[in-house]
């Protein structure tokens, strides 16, 4: 006759309580690191070239924002060519590299 056999934990040991393990799992859950708010920076905080490019940016996004309809066209901002009225995407680095080809002129 061939038994296996069972391990039982102890409830009442102090050796191998479940308790003190959650207990351990609970105190380094609570312990998180606290995430810093970000926040657009303050007016005096921006250098002027900077600002000068964020308001080119500003203009560009009025500028290009496509007339078209999300399931149209999956951009926000395009480049419409006169003579073709063919799309092309602008995506933020493309408009930020406009806006300082602008503000460098």
């Amino acid at each position: 006759m061939n038994s296996k056999a069972v391990k039982r934990k102890h409830h009442g040991s102090a050796s191998g309580s479940d308790a003190d393990d959650d207990s351990l799992d609970d105190s380094s859950k609570k312990t998180k690191k606290k995430k810093k708010k970000t926040e657009a920076p303050k007016e005096n905080k921006t250098l002027p070239a900077n600002s000068q490019v964020n308001d080119q940016i500003g203009l560009l996004r009025t500028r290009w924002a496509c007339p078209l309809p999300e399931s149209q066209c999956a951009s926000d901002y395009c480049f419409i060519a006169p003579e073709k009225a063919s799309h092309y995407h602008l995506n933020f680095a493309q408009l930020e590299a406009w806006a300082q080809a602008i503000a460098a002129a």
